[in-house]
Parts: structure tokens; C-alpha cells; sequence
């Protein structure tokens, strides 16, 4: 598999189309080193995959933070 700096170069369009906020992506690939991945037959598809549902995720989650700031004003 490829070292750290490769998965996150590989990650950043993904992650960026989605949140344009570098740091958001960062602890996919970290996360990824630290579990086991031999079951996970095509590992870069599931790194695309889960870089794409931090960055929904955390879309969303910027989103409800700003809705409740706006119905708290």
C-alpha cells in the first residue's frame, strides 16, 4: 500500500470538491494506517469512498452548526 503522503495526495481532490478546506481530509489516510486492511479488496476505492463520507459528513455537520446560529440570533 502506499505510504502516507500518497494516500493524502490521492485524497485531496475527493475531499477538497467537497468541503475546498484542507485540514477536514487529513485524518482519512491516518486512520486507514492504523486498522487492519487485508479483508478490504480494493483499498483505493475505499479510501475514496470514506474521504468522500468525512467530507459529507462534516458538510453536513457545518451546516446544522450554522443553521442553529442563525435561528439563535
Amino acid at each position: 500500500m502506499d505510504n502516507l503522503k500518497t494516500l493524502k495526495n490521492k485524497l485531496f481532490p475527493y475531499a477538497y470538491n467537497f468541503l475546498e478546506n484542507i485540514s477536514d481530509s487529513q485524518d482519512v489516510p491516518i486512520k486507514f494506517n492504523e486498522k487492519e486492511t487485508g479483508s478490504i479488496s480494493n483499498q483505493n476505492a475505499y479510501l475514496i469512498k470514506s474521504a468522500i463520507n468525512k467530507a459529507i459528513n462534516l458538510k453536513k455537520k457545518n451546516n446544522r452548526l450554522r443553521t442553529q446560529r442563525i435561528s439563535t440570533v
